[in-house]
């Protein structure tokens, strides 16, 4: 199926939901934001970092990467730092796609991935979410003989389901070497299998480019920052594409103290593990159409109208994202929020649908 061109629709803001309904306390639980906040590690040091923003930021962001590569067990050579991981895929595309190549997506996932295609005049096919043998397959059917990329998010957004590391190399192996495959991981960390990801396939494969971003677990998300592993060949063609000084000061400051802050991590990834379960039971209990999710979110099906369910729930306080800005009509996603807002937010759902405590 090819797919048309539609705009991107964030989640709604706090305030503007608080201006509608006049209620205090409003729970956003929408985009996929951290509830703790970021780490206080990485406050402190950008507070220290207002100091010299008259002056450019590093142009290589050498330092930041320096702390991602030892993290990650790679080197410098193969980070490339962006102003969130969006502006990674759109280097991605820039260096892969244009008029006559192919760009391949699931369907429902990241909207972005249509967006960018598009804006390089590709052509955008799509196979179904489902069954992981079939995806795969369908994924390989459609490669043929031309050129372009495959974008993979994994966790996938917005079901939050998973494709295994041995299932990805599989695929790898598959493409030709004129395809581009993007591994989107912006909600790893959360997984309970598997959270380091597959950054190992970038030994393996020079067409391998793996995304990440500090705005999910690490609560960054406000000062735009993420990052691409890859070949080091491959990072040097992005590289040719990508503004000078496109991330902060701030941001690259923050990224080597978020880094060091194991405890904020582990706490986060505490919290959404918790509450991800809670509402996982809570849809198997009502037998609410859902998807296992390994991220920091739950795509449902709710018992009602999806815009009004959306409404309703942000007028008693929660904002949460309708399924249709994301592909997947009838159905609502719902990120995992504090023990208090997960406490709030079940019991309302049982109230406005009726369903036994």
């Amino acid at each position: 199926m090819t797919l048309k061109n539609s705009p991107y629709v964030p989640g709604r803001r706090v305030d503007e939901v608080r201006e509608e309904t006049g209620l205090a306390v409003i729970s956003k639980l929408a985009s996929n934001e951290n509830p703790l906040g970021p780490s206080p590690l990485a406050v402190a040091v950008m507070r220290t970092a207002l100091n010299d923003v008259a002056e450019y930021p590093d142009m290589v962001a050498g330092q930041a990467r320096e702390a991602i590569a030892k993290h990650l067990s790679v080197s410098p050579e193969e980070v490339i730092l962006g102003a969130g991981s969006d502006e990674i895929l759109m280097l991605a595309s820039c260096a892969a796609l244009g008029p006559g190549r192919s760009a391949i997506v699931l369907d429902p996932t990241f909207p972005q991935y249509r967006q960018h295609s598009l804006a390089r005049g590709a052509n955008v096919l799509s196979v179904p979410v489902g069954d992981l043998d079939d995806s795969i397959d369908g994924i390989v059917n459609l490669t043929g003989e031309g050129t372009g990329v495959v974008w993979l998010a994994n966790p996938n957004n917005p079901t939050g389901t998973v494709i295994p590391n041995a299932r990805l190399r599989d695929l790898a192996g598959r493409l030709g070497p004129d395809w581009l495959l993007v591994v989107d991981e912006a909600y790893v960390d959360f997984r309970s299998d598997e959270p380091d990801g597959a950054v190992e396939l970038i030994r393996e494969y020079a067409n391998v480019l793996v995304t990440r971003t500090f705005s999910k677990i690490y609560g960054l998300a406000g000062i735009r920052v993420g990052f691409g592993i890859g070949a080091r060949d491959l990072i040097a063609r992005l590289g040719f594409f990508r503004g000078p000084f496109n991330t902060s000061q701030l941001a690259q400051k923050a990224v080597i103290a978020a880094l060091d802050d194991s405890e904020h991590y582990e706490r986060s990834r505490s919290v959404n593990s918790e509450g991800r379960a809670r509402l996982l039971d809570f849809c198997t209990k009502h037998s609410l159409r859902h998807y296992a999710s390994e991220a920091s979110f739950i795509l449902l099906e709710p018992p009602m109208e999806e815009m009004e369910c959306v409404s309703s729930l942000e007028r008693r306080g929660y904002i949460v994202r309708p399924g249709r800005h994301l592909g997947a009509p009838g159905m609502i996603r719902i990120t995992i929020g504090t023990p208090e807002q997960m406490d709030g937010l079940i019991e309302t759902l049982e109230t406005l649908w009726n369903l036994p405590s």
